[in-house]
């Protein structure tokens, strides 16, 4: 009787220190780092996938989670990297190293004084390219520009057929005329009414005070910068 009683204290002490080491979790720890500078990669997002347990890494880049259990898995995530997922397996210590989204920052953006690609320019662009355009039916190019360019508002001030919509970027910059500035291959001109939408291939938005630098007092309001189709070899 006193061994039957021993075995059943035994037992129930053993489920209670599993229920223990089961509430506590399992804690990682790591680093987050920038795949080809090594750098580290401050406010990176770590998540437990499936959950909303979640972190940010200091500026340092470390964090430090504490999970359900051993087998859960992380999911990295930053404003210009790719995603990642990780499998804990029941590691203490996780680094990890992500790589940038190369897809948007290869891109070739026209500025004032030629093109260059996107991750190089530090100014505010919007880009829209021949396949935007094409892809919605319009009957004026400035219709192309709503609601694909961050800050750009179009409007229609009446339903008058033809009427050139009023465009504004980042608001009204003068008490005047804000009208943006129009470069269609590289000459300013005075207005787009000529344009068909069918003979665009890009168009790309200035939007910030850098762009004033270049084109004087004109780029207050904003540059649209349209460049038409040409032969090419």
């Amino acid at each position: 009787m006193r061994l039957k009683l021993l075995s059943i204290t035994v037992l129930l002490c053993l489920i209670v220190c599993s229920n223990q080491l089961f509430a506590q979790g399992h804690s990682v720890t790591g680093t987050v780092r920038d795949a080809a500078s090594g750098l580290p990669i401050p406010g990176t997002t770590v998540i437990e996938k499936g959950t909303t347990n979640g972190t940010i890494t200091d500026f340092d880049g470390n964090y430090s989670l504490t999970l359900a259990g051993p087998q859960a898995v992380l999911e990295f995530s930053f404003v210009g990297y790719n995603k990642l997922v990780v499998s804990v397996n029941s590691l203490a210590v996780i680094d990890v190293t992500m790589e940038e989204m190369t897809s948007e920052l290869d891109e070739v953006v026209v500025i004032g004084y030629g093109t260059q690609k996107k991750k190089v320019v530090t100014g505010a662009i919007s880009s829209i390219d021949e396949e935007q355009i094409t892809s919605t039916p319009i009957l004026r190019i400035e219709q192309a520009m709503q609601g694909r360019t961050a800050g750009v508002q179009v409007t229609n001030m009446s339903g008058q057929p033809g009427e050139a919509p009023t465009v504004r970027v980042r608001g009204a910059g003068t008490t005047g005329n804000a009208d943006p500035l129009y470069i269609v291959d590289g000459m300013a001109v005075g207005g787009i009414d000529f344009l068909n939408p069918g003979d665009i291939e890009s168009m790309d938005v200035l939007k910030d005070a850098a762009s004033a630098a270049i084109y004087g007092a004109r780029a207050a309001n904003g540059v649209i910068l349209i460049t038409t189709k040409s032969g090419k070899k």
